[in-house]
């Protein structure tokens, strides 16, 4: 009996294609180190998105509320990236935020004003050099090629970030 008169063997016949295009585990391997990196990565860029938008509505300067902008519309992209790679790799991230993410957005949510703008400006300086070494690490040492070259398209960007955000820094000072 021929398969296409036969709706059994059709159903058969999709069933062992589908079975055999899934595979039953991945076999796409990431180091653990790379998915350290992808994993934060990717939970502190969704937390900039969040204190970008805050900076913007909260920040008195209108250059570091641009900065702020900038800052959530390069974190949207970065995000949208990780979880691409984190797709590639059937890599899970669910948990969005940790412990030390919840103290940044809830202390800077307080402040206002210039008090706000000096704290988030710390801020972002600071962070911006941990993950300019952190994303310098991962171009060196990392193992997974899509990562090493998010990161070494990342890390220009993030070092135009560092210098825009020193400059706020210096104008708000004088």
């Amino acid at each position: 009996m021929p398969i296409g008169s036969n709706p059994i063997l059709k159903i058969a016949l999709a069933l062992v294609l589908v079975a055999g295009a899934i595979p039953a585990h991945s076999s796409k391997t990431i180091s653990r180190s790379d998915e350290t990196f992808l994993k934060d990565a990717l939970r502190w860029a969704k937390v900039e998105v969040q204190l970008g938008e805050m900076a913007a509505s909260k920040a008195a300067d209108p250059g570091l509320k641009d900065f702020a902008i900038q800052t959530a519309r390069d974190n949207s992209i970065i995000s949208r990236q990780l979880g691409r790679i984190a797709r590639n790799e059937l890599l899970s991230v669910r948990k969005v935020k940790g412990k030390d993410q919840n103290e940044v957005l809830n202390k800077l949510s307080k402040l206002n004003g210039f008090e706000f703008d000096q704290a988030y400006l710390r801020y972002e300086i600071e962070k911006l050099e941990n993950d300019l070494s952190y994303y310098r690490k991962e171009i060196k040492h990392g193992s997974s090629p899509d990562l090493k070259n998010f990161a070494a398209d990342t890390a220009p960007i993030l070092e135009a970030r560092m210098k825009k955000a020193n400059r706020i820094m210096e104008e708000q000072l004088r």
